[in-house]
């Protein structure tokens, strides 16, 4: 049964590192921390991140979104061309001005697919940006005649339309910025196209310094491939359909300048010759028709076995990456139970060397502790003698001072007697006086 790196047993590897946790007596919440971390870098791997984050980290969107937008934008552009083209075909009848439409719709539709096949989605837009700004200022350059007649209007207001829709997908990247369409504004107006051929100049050699790609690991990589293969499966599967109706607008530009040669002008000097040659070409238009719907049938299938062998190859790539993942786990494992023993050990000896110097440390206040208890009781007998013999002194004091007054007191009591006989005495003689004055 195959296995994926990311489908091993989860439960089994929690459990360890909880048993391994509970068995740690030293520093739990650190060990735990670092298992925490361990086992999120093995079963998370974000999404490979491209030039749009690298150069604009603010942008509102991924590159994954901008890849659906591209892929979005380049059916749209090619019905655009194949449909102001065809309008053209329909109503002119001047020989250069339909090879000009067909030249428009071969090379312009696939110019678009070419630029929407860069692995990197905002190369892609940007790209797809040049070549829509290109193709709108070939067709305001004025040329005369233009190269589209009375249908030049109908072009111009076409490529017109693109650009806005391309200017919509720049504005869900940087509301605010202008710096991409300052980009294409430039490369358009250095690099102009020439003619319906669509011959560019390159790009990428100009800002190739430029771009920094971003450096990714392993697993990224792994985990956008199929992605990429999808993508890539889809813009082929998409430029496919289109390539049954370049087949025939090949066959209606070299119908349209057969009669402009030469050799050919002479060989329809003969209406049989000319008979002739039209069956040939008849028959050439049928065989390339077969021969692209033989590369159309085939192309699923070799699509199907490409997958086939990059699913194979990032399923060894994925083993292999398991491999090396298990192998750093038991690594790191071995780690943190070298660097917990090696904790215990420090810790334990530091508690010893501690519990030494705490003891000493306790000696020694004791010590301190018995000389001011010494100390403090010699002044505490000083400051109690003294304030006892202030006590003893303020008491006899007050002893003295209360037989002074008790003897005061007594005196003026017995002094007070005495008047009060005194007069007492006197009263008893007046009465006394006055009663025999009466009795007289």
């Amino acid at each position: 049964m195959k296995r994926c790196w990311h489908n091993f047993d989860l439960a089994t590897y929690w459990r360890n590192i909880y048993e391994l946790v509970m068995r740690t007596s030293i520093c739990p919440a650190v060990t735990l921390g670092v298992a925490c971390l361990f086992v999120s870098a093995c079963t998370t791997v974000p999404q490979q991140e491209g030039l749009l984050e690298a150069e604009m980290p603010q942008s509102k969107i991924s590159s994954r979104n901008l890849r659906a937008m591209v892929s979005e934008y380049v059916p749209s552009y090619a019905h655009k061309i194949e449909a102001t083209a065809d309008v053209i075909l329909a109503d002119c009848d001047e020989p250069s001005t339909r090879k000009n439409a067909l030249l428009w719709k071969i090379n312009g539709i696939s110019s678009a697919f070419g630029a929407a096949s860069r692995p990197d989605p905002l190369a892609s837009f940007c790209d797809l940006w040049v070549l829509t700004r290109q193709m709108l200022y070939l067709a305001e350059s004025g040329e005369q005649p233009p190269p589209f007649g009375e249908w030049q209007q109908e072009v111009i207001t076409a490529c017109r339309q693109l650009d806005a829709r391309c200017i919509e997908i720049d504005s869900k990247l940087e509301p605010n910025l202008d710096y991409i369409q300052a980009f294409v504004e430039k490369t358009a107006r250095q690099h102009p196209m020439q003619d319906l051929y669509f011959d560019r100049t390159p790009i990428a050699t100009e800002n190739i310094e430029k771009i920094h790609h971003p450096k990714h690991e392993l697993l990224h990589v792994l985990s956008s491939m199929q992605d990429d293969v999808k993508d890539m499966q889809r813009l082929s599967a998409l430029y496919a359909e289109y390539l049954p109706k370049q087949a025939r607008w090949q066959a209606e530009l070299l119908a349209l300048g057969v009669d402009r040669s030469p050799a050919v002008r002479a060989a329809l000097a003969d209406f049989n010759t000319a008979s002739r040659a039209m069956q040939q070409l008849a028959v050439s238009a049928s065989e390339m028709q077969d021969s692209v719907d033989q590369q159309l049938a085939v192309m699923p299938v070799v699509v199907d076995q490409q997958r086939k062998q990059a699913t194979a190859d990032l399923e060894k790539m994925q083993a292999a990456a398991l491999a090396q993942i298990r192998v750093e786990r038991k690594a790191v494992m071995q780690a943190v139970n070298q660097e917990q023993v090696a904790i215990r050990e420090w810790v334990q000896a530091t508690a010893n060397a501690s519990a030494v110097q705490a003891d000493v440390i306790t000696q020694k206040r004791i010590k301190q502790s018995a000389g001011e208890a010494e100390r403090l009781l010699d002044r505490a007998a000083l400051y109690g003698g003294t304030g006892l013999g202030i006590a003893g002194f303020l008491g006899l004091l007050f002893f003295v001072w209360w037989r002074i007054f008790q003897r005061q007191r007594a005196d003026e009591v017995a002094k007070i007697r005495l008047e009060a006989g005194q007069e007492l005495r006197l009263i008893k003689h007046e009465a006394d006086d006055s009663l025999a004055r009466r009795v007289a």
